[in-house]
């Protein structure tokens, strides 16, 4: 049976896209959405687990990053990496194994799209080994498919997807592993051209207050307030 991991960048991760056209909107997403995440110190140990094919791992070197490690599980995902990008610091590692030995390594661990494509058993054996490598006041930054947007097409266009969050459930899974500083907020839509504008006025002026409006009427409640395709979360190592 074919590994959709071995295929994973001819078949999903690229593969109907301009390729040097999304790196450049994958940067500039990153930037707007995660910089103020970022550790102040340039020379912080910072690991991406499922890097994929490693667009986040330039941004972080453009904005001037010098000690920046990615895994991914997928053989071609690495090799493109390498080969077209000229990535040297990333390899093909299973994060679970990966990870052993490396208590208290990094200032911050970026799980950008991985947490919905595991199994149970997995989720919480990789958060264990995730607390444990993080640096006591370290980060973790999460972004993963929400469950509470409405028409998301996040969590059924792969695959490889087995879940989705909300800010309840993961609330829940960080706590079960150790975190108690943990933060939510939306990723809505991404301004990169003149259109983005026009969408994101939509969704603050229109979409976001009429979901909340039901969420109130139907629920009694917002349900964590957060209803964008995607859940940002970040979540603290307390200091020892």
């Amino acid at each position: 049976m074919t590994d959709l991991y071995d295929c994973y960048t001819s078949t999903i991760s690229i593969a109907d896209e301009d390729s040097a056209k999304l790196l450049t909107w994958s940067k500039c997403y990153f930037k707007a959405n995660y910089i103020n995440e970022l550790p102040i110190a340039n020379d912080a140990n910072i690991l991406e687990i499922g890097c994929g094919y490693g667009r986040y791992l330039i941004a972080l070197k453009e904005l001037g990053y010098t000690n920046c490690y990615g895994i991914d599980i997928s053989e071609q995902q690495v090799s493109y990496a390498i080969n077209k990008l000229n990535l040297e610091n990333i390899e093909k590692a299973d994060a679970l194994k990966w990870l052993e030995g490396k208590e208290s390594k990094y200032e911050c661990i970026l799980l950008f799209d991985i947490l919905e494509h595991l199994a149970n058993d997995d989720l919480m054996e990789l958060g264990g080994k995730l607390y444990k490598a993080l640096h006591p006041g370290g980060k973790l930054i999460i972004q993963a498919p929400n469950g509470m947007a409405p028409l998301s097409p996040f969590l059924w266009g792969d695959l490889t997807h087995k879940r989705a969050f909300t800010v309840t459930s993961m609330r829940q899974y960080l706590r079960s592993i150790g975190f108690s500083n943990i933060y939510f907020s939306e990723l809505g839509p991404h301004i990169f051209s003149w259109k983005d504008i026009f969408r994101k006025m939509l969704w603050c002026m229109f979409y976001k207050p009429m979901i909340m409006a039901f969420m109130k009427v139907v629920n009694g409640g917002l349900m964590g307030g957060v209803y964008t395709a995607n859940l940002k979360t970040i979540a603290i190592k307390e200091n020892l």
